[in-house]
């Protein structure tokens, strides 16, 4: 189980956040605890909430054609809450990492180019995020490095950027010192912009 599966919790559950983040850190002493995991399989979610989580980090990506909306960026921009988020609000959401040294799937470059968001984000702040999570998972030496150090972490945002200007249709989005509900405000406005073909100039595809 991953820390954004706090968030997934408190969303699929309609429970406000901290309850979630409970959640989570009870089944996850329990599963240290007891060493078991926790198949949520069983649990009776709402159809779009169990496509984004089945969805969640670019697995399957064989099904990206049947989403609505395709997140995609670095590790920790917030990609999977971001996705249960707008499924409860009514979209079939997927979301793709962007690795260095792993090519993306294939499907990313050959679904509709209008259905995928690229995120980006500050990277003293993904530093920050890093950080954190690299001490919660007990990342040491070369291991936590490699996760957080700031040389990283810029390669991999220059890596993300250079994909993104390949990809001009994407719209990128800044997540830095954005709600969750921010973010996916700016989400579905362009793409209902889209779909209704009623979207305005813009200065530049950063939102």
């Amino acid at each position: 189980m991953s820390l954004d599966f706090a968030a997934t919790l408190s969303a699929l559950l309609g429970v406000p956040f901290p309850y979630g983040s409970v959640f989570f850190l009870l089944i996850q002493f329990l599963e240290e605890k007891f060493e078991f995991y926790l198949d949520i399989s069983f649990v009776n979610f709402p159809s779009l909430s169990w496509y984004a989580v089945k969805q969640d980090d670019g697995a399957l990506p064989q099904n990206l054609h049947k989403a609505d909306i395709v997140l995609t960026a670095v590790s920790r921009t917030r990609k999977t809450p971001l996705s249960i988020y707008l499924a409860q609000k009514g979209y079939k959401v997927a979301n793709v990492p962007l690795v260095m040294g792993i090519k993306p799937p294939k499907a990313l470059f050959e679904i509709d180019p209008e259905k995928v968001f690229g995120l980006t984000i500050n990277h003293v702040v993904l530093q920050t995020i890093r950080w954190a999570r690299a001490k919660t998972l007990g990342f040491h030496g070369e291991a936590k490095t490699s996760y957080s150090e700031m040389d990283h972490i810029r390669k991999e945002l220059e890596y993300a950027s250079t994909l993104f200007a390949q990809n001009p249709v994407w719209p990128i989005i800044e997540v830095t010192g954005k709600a969750i509900e921010e973010t996916a405000a700016v989400i579905l406005r362009l793409y209902q912009d889209r779909k209704n073909r009623c979207s305005m100039p813009r200065i530049s595809k950063r939102y």
